[in-house]
């Protein structure tokens, strides 16, 4: 899609590969300064102390902002919901079954002894929604959104799309809410995805107007000045400055994520570091990849109680998450390539 020089939304687009580069890297440097505070020492204690307080997780956020407007894009492109179905699917599933299966086998039935009962309970994903597994969760959550999504796409399309926006988010925050009252329990094994929804809805419905090109409006300059302000608040809170409590700092990171989007967008529009850019559209295009491999091996080699947070150890992580997801990414390349020949095929001798 082709944009002017003006700051508009499209722009978002444009930088697609880019935003998903600086997510999947924030999440990284968040699971090492993680496990540098679970280890609760060491010389990097302070930073990372800092980086979880002032950057914490919003990768993630910015992952599934991303997310929701990839799949607007997706429809609107092809409205054919089988089609869509079919792709975004393969897009998941198959890197998941790859590399899915290697894991739960690694971890499952090597590693912990477990029966294959246990191993299909976990690759099924049965385990997080039951027990809060969350190794994965980005997996089984996204899953569940592909199989909403035609009727979200419906929602964010019409000329009630916002309307629609704040009633989806008030039901999904009521949801959050009932459950965390109600079942204490199951929300805890949950929230992780529960509590991101409102910023993957708010991606599919700024879908539409990132499609269109929109311009940026003052009501998106007050959406980045809200998020900026809830976050620095919430700093201010965690380090004990501010008194009063806000709590639920996912809705925070979730807006400060919109205020983070605009801004890199903005400043991507406006510098030439083409080294920089083209290392960060690299990791965008293997960001998928990148979390699963990340994450599983970081979980596996913490299960066999290896230091994964000394900078050694992470570093091998992070050397065999990119050589694992370079491999992932060109396997799924080829075998999605081969079953859309075998489709072009079976099309014709029909």
């Amino acid at each position: 899609m082709k944009t002017d020089n003006k700051f508009n939304l499209g722009l978002v687009s444009r930088f697609r590969n880019e935003l998903f580069g600086l997510s999947i890297i924030s999440i990284m440097i968040f699971h090492f300064f993680l496990r540098i505070r679970e280890h609760g020492s060491g010389t990097l204690y302070p930073v990372a102390f800092a980086y979880d307080n002032a950057i914490s997780s919003v990768g993630v956020e910015l992952f599934l902002f991303l997310s929701g407007v990839g799949l607007y894009f997706s429809m609107s492109k092809n409205g054919n919901i089988l089609n869509f179905y079919r792709k975004r699917m393969s897009r998941v599933l198959i890197p998941y079954a790859l590399w899915g299966a290697v894991f739960r086998i690694a971890l499952d039935l090597l590693a912990k002894g477990e029966s294959l009962g246990e191993f299909l309970y976990d690759f099924s994903f049965l385990s997080f929604w039951l027990e809060g597994d969350s190794v994965l969760w980005y997996i089984a959550f996204i899953v569940l959104m592909y199989i909403a999504f035609p009727l979200i796409f419906r929602m964010f399309s019409g000329k009630h799309a916002t309307d629609f926006l704040i009633l989806s988010v008030s039901i999904s925050i009521g949801l959050s809410l009932a459950l965390k009252l109600l079942f204490p329990v199951v929300y805890n094994n949950i929230e992780i995805a529960v509590n991101r929804l409102p910023i993957f809805l708010f991606g599919a419905y700024s879908g539409r107007r990132i499609y269109k090109n929109d311009s940026f409006k003052i009501g998106d300059l007050i959406l980045v000045l809200l998020g900026l302000a809830v976050h620095i608040y919430g700093i201010l809170q965690r380090y004990g400055v501010i008194g009063i409590k806000i709590g639920f700092s996912r809705w925070e990171f979730a807006l400060f994520s919109i205020s983070l989007i605009y801004i890199c967008v903005w400043l991507l529009s406006k510098v030439n570091l083409k080294r920089f850019k083209t290392f960060l559209r690299g990791a965008g295009a293997l960001s998928l990849e990148l979390y699963m491999t990340h994450v599983t091996i970081d979980n596996l080699l913490r299960f066999c109680k290896i230091p994964t947070y000394s900078p050694y150890y992470y570093a091998i992580i992070i050397f065999l998450s990119i050589i694992f997801s370079i491999f992932l990414h060109f396997s799924l390349k080829n075998i999605i390539i081969k079953i859309n020949s075998t489709n072009s095929k079976n099309k014709i001798h029909k």
